[in-house]
């Protein structure tokens, strides 16, 4: 199945989104950034204060950008 095409922007959007799903998403929200990588490949990152401190949040992150990794490739690149 090919990947849909995506900007950086509305990949974050997508992320936050679903992130918004859990009932304890925090109101001020989690950052997040796209860093693209080789022919449309992209990964997530988030700061390392998530990353210590919100474990549960970091995890999160890894699996929504597994099942988005599966369903988009970045566009531009």
């Amino acid at each position: 199945m090919a990947r849909k095409k995506i900007s950086s922007t509305d990949l974050i959007w997508q992320f936050h989104e679903k992130l918004k799903e859990f009932d304890d998403h925090p109101l001020h929200g989690i950052s997040v950034a796209i860093v693209p990588e080789d022919e449309g490949e992209w990964r997530a990152v988030t700061t390392q204060n998530v990353m210590k401190r919100r474990p549960v949040w970091a995890g999160r992150i890894q699996s929504i950008e597994k099942r988005l990794r599966r369903e988009y490739s970045l566009t531009g690149h």
